[in-house]
């Protein structure tokens, strides 16, 4: 039912043509500005031929977001630019807009490092992102009231923990869908949640460390195996809901990892 045609667009276009980091490292606003038009003009023309072949079809995309809590004209300009601009070249062509979310902004964009705003005592993930469960509920906020009758998929949603008792991730994970369930409740559309990821996997420039999944993989064995946390979301899976025998049963994991 549901096709994502392109994956954050914008984060490719400004890493690999802006900043020159990923391949083809070609680092020109030019070569950046170029290759966005031409994703949103790819973005477009699938569309239509999905369509064709799917009237059903609820065609997307996986866009890039973060949450800027900005307190000066500079900050809402990044805003705007990152969080808006392509989703407005390619707004009638969107059934669905779907959201990948891992950073909270308080001032201005000063890069990915840094740490967490969100709490007195922040939680790092190993990527050195701070980690943020109140992000995701004030982006789909913002997303809802700028287009309204749209819905919502949060498309990924993580971070980086290899703890295979990962405290951390476990307590993000509770902590942002509580923060969610409370936009549900207050209208917001939200077609979907998907975690990222199932699976440890290789991070573009950053290769197999950065371990973003609910299931280690041993590299040189290949086998797999769930991280505390995957036990966590399948119940809450199998509940519907964050439940109270749910938080019982994982108290400890649930807590904010230095309460």
């Amino acid at each position: 039912t549901y096709y994502t045609v392109l994956n954050e667009p914008t984060v490719y276009s400004n890493v690999s043509f802006r900043l020159g980091l990923w391949p083809p490292q070609e680092a020109t606003e030019e070569g950046c500005t170029h290759v966005l038009h031409n994703l949103a003009e790819a973005h477009r023309r699938a569309y239509v031929l999905i369509k064709k072949k799917n009237s059903n079809a609820k065609v997307g995309i996986a866009h890039a977001v973060r949450w800027h809590e900005f307190h000066s004209e500079e900050s809402k300009r990044e805003r705007d630019v990152w969080n808006y601009e392509f989703i407005d070249m390619i707004l009638p062509q969107l059934d669905f807009i779907g959201l990948n979310l891992y950073f909270h902004c308080a001032e201005a964009w000063n890069g990915e490092e840094g740490h967490d705003p969100c709490t007195d005592t922040p939680v790092i993930s190993d990527m050195n992102w701070g980690m943020c469960p109140r992000a995701m509920y004030e982006v789909l906020k913002e997303f809802s009231i700028r287009h309204p009758g749209l819905p919502l998929m949060v498309t990924e949603h993580g971070h980086a923990v290899s703890e295979m008792n990962d405290r951390r991730r476990c307590w993000y994970l509770w902590e942002s869908l509580k923060w969610i369930s409370k936009g549900i409740s207050e209208g917001i559309d939200l077609k979907g949640y998907l975690h990222w990821s199932l699976l440890d996997n290789f991070e573009w420039a950053y290769g197999f460390k950065p371990q973003f999944g609910l299931i280690h993989v041993d590299r040189k064995t290949q086998i797999r195996t769930p991280r505390t946390s995957s036990y966590l979301l399948r119940d809450i899976i199998k509940a519907g809901a964050l439940t109270q025998e749910i938080a019982d049963q994982y108290t400890y994991l649930i807590k904010h990892p230095y309460a």
